[in-house]
């Protein structure tokens, strides 16, 4: 992370709107007179990118941030990161009757343009515009968090003893994230999980060599007249397999038609014959001969009739024999 410009109103000692650019410097020093705001400008560099300032005593201290007489106060710091350049800027203001010093907000933004120092809203892209967010991704961008940047980069007065006397590891963290060395351990990390998986698979593969080591010509034919054999087996039973399903629902539908029957039939065999049932047959039998008889003398009484009036009509007129009569 390079600075190249800071921008500074109403924080801490600045009160009034103050500049400063670090473009064409590659090297430079604060020089001053003690009370002067040499560290205050440090101070700002580090609250615009964590929102706080290791002098300030706890992380999450902003108090220091407002210039007394102030209500408001802002810092904006243009930096670049490898060959992308980026702003980032807070805001604080006082509120209440007892005065407190909160964070109005914050934004951090990536240059359209890498060479600009200050651009319009729509030559940047936002990268995070939220107090978390933004939390996040400067600490992903300078790949060290509040504490390990002000052990390493930013070393406040009297307090480059703490890095000496920090943890080796630590210490190896920080400087492996500043050489951007970090990479190399996850490369490793990478490798050594590749190599796991290579030799699984290597063990894999020599077990399986270690079982068809003993394989020949005639074992091979052997397997494909086995295969070949197994094929067929299934394809039987596949055949197999779909007959008994047809027979299963067969089953089924006798079984449903069986117990159907066996419920009509207990329905009839409840079922209590009325009086006189048995005397039927022979009630019918009787009047069967009945009406034979009957139908025998109706034939007999037609052909007597028919006799009668062909007699009849054989006769004559009868006024001729009426008066024959009288």
């Amino acid at each position: 992370m390079r600075p190249v410009r800071l921008e500074m109103e109403g924080f801490a000692s600045f009160r009034s709107a103050t500049t400063v650019d670090f473009m064409e410097a590659d090297y430079f020093a604060l020089v001053g007179p003690t009370g002067s705001g040499k560290s205050t400008v440090i101070d700002a560099m580090v609250f615009a990118l964590y929102g706080t300032a290791p002098r300030w005593g706890r992380l999450n201290a902003i108090a220091n941030a407002l210039a007394p007489t102030s209500t408001k106060g802002t810092v904006r710091l243009v930096f670049d990161v490898g060959t992308r350049r980026y702003q980032i800027a807070r805001e604080v203001c006082r509120v209440g009757s007892a005065g407190e010093v909160l964070q109005k907000g914050a934004f951090l933004e990536r240059f359209l343009d890498p060479s600009a120092t200050s651009v319009k809203s729509d030559e940047v892209q936002t990268v995070a515009a939220e107090l978390l967010e933004v939390k996040s991704a400067v600490e992903q961008l300078v790949g060290l968090d509040l504490k390990q940047f002000t052990q390493a980069v930013v070393l406040p007065q009297g307090r480059f003893a703490e890095f000496l006397s920090a943890k080796s590891s630590d210490r190896q963290d920080i400087l492996l994230k500043l050489l951007g060395a970090d990479r190399y351990e996850r490369v490793h990390k990478a490798a050594a999980e590749r190599q796991r998986d290579a030799e699984a698979q290597a063990a894999q593969v020599a077990a399986l060599l270690e079982e068809t080591g003993t394989a020949t010509p005639a074992v091979e034919h052997e397997s494909v007249a086995r295969v070949a054999e197994l094929k067929a087996l299934h394809a039987e039973v596949e055949h197999g397999l779909e007959a008994l399903a047809v027979l299963r629902s067969t089953a089924h539908e006798a079984e449903g038609r069986r117990q159907h029957l066996e419920d009509r039939a207990a329905t009839l065999g409840g079922v209590e014959a009325p009086t006189g049932v048995a005397d039927l047959g022979v009630r019918a039998e009787s009047l069967a001969r009945s009406l034979a008889e009957a139908r025998e003398a109706e034939s007999v009484a037609v052909e007597a009739s028919d006799a009668a009036r062909e007699a009849l009509e054989a006769l004559g007129a009868r006024g001729a024999w009426e008066r024959l009569r009288d």
